[in-house]
């Protein structure tokens, strides 16, 4: 692919008018409130059918909070979410020509609806883990067995870990082979430079929030 196509095609205009349209009609969807009135008590045609066709949308609206950069914990947390993401993405493009799949074959698109169908209820999954195990940190009293299978991860992110590497062992299997040439030098240095900066960076932060925290509970002890 061209540089314009990755993008300004892929990135500007197709995700971008993706993630637009999905946060207007959350927006929208979240106006109407959790009280609903039946289709029978709309005054107008109009509003009849409006009604009938919110019955097919969700009851509710939740709103994630992930607050990435609160803490390097939650930092880290994120980072493997989305990379996680980007290799079921990739491993799209690298299963069909490792396998010999032609683009046009249905397979592909089986794959996408399993991994939309799935990977849904896995990020809702990961992100009542990552928050409920945050929360109950805070508060560490008596739980019950509710509030301790939220420490665990649930079936469907198994599921899509499982999957993900599976595939990409795949890829390595038979895919090893058929890429002989090295990586091109501005490449592998961009790419380098990027995850030592990001190294560095979470190194520092880490280093930092652990002396802070340090010293928070040395004054607390103090005034004990």
């Amino acid at each position: 692919e061209c540089w314009w196509d990755s993008w300004i095609l892929d990135v500007l205009l197709c995700n971008n008018i993706g993630i637009l349209i999905g946060l207007g009609a959350l927006r929208r969807r979240s106006q109407y409130g959790d009280e609903w009135k039946g289709v029978s008590e709309q005054p107008t045609l109009l509003l009849k059918t409006k009604r009938l066709l919110l019955q097919f949308t969700p009851e509710s609206v939740e709103q994630y909070e992930w607050k990435m950069m609160s803490s390097p914990k939650r930092f880290a947390q994120c980072i493997v979410l989305a990379g996680f993401c980007l290799a079921c993405e990739v491993n799209a493009f690298f299963m069909k020509y490792v396998l010999w799949i032609p683009p046009r074959n249905m397979l592909n698109t089986y794959r996408l609806f399993v991994f939309f169908a799935m990977v849904i209820p896995a990020v809702n999954e990961y992100y009542y883990y990552v928050t409920d195990r945050d929360n109950n940190d805070l508060t560490s009293g008596d739980m019950d067995e509710d509030e301790e299978g939220s420490h665990k991860l649930g079936v469907f992110t198994w599921i899509f870990l499982s999957c993900t590497v599976l595939e990409f062992l795949i890829i390595y299997k038979f895919g090893s082979e058929l890429f002989s040439l090295p990586w091109p030098p501005h490449i592998k240095w961009s790419w380098l430079a990027v995850g030592l900066a990001t190294l560095l960076f979470f190194c520092a932060w880490t280093a930092k929030a652990g002396l802070g925290g340090t010293r928070q509970s040395t004054f607390k002890a103090k005034r004990v």
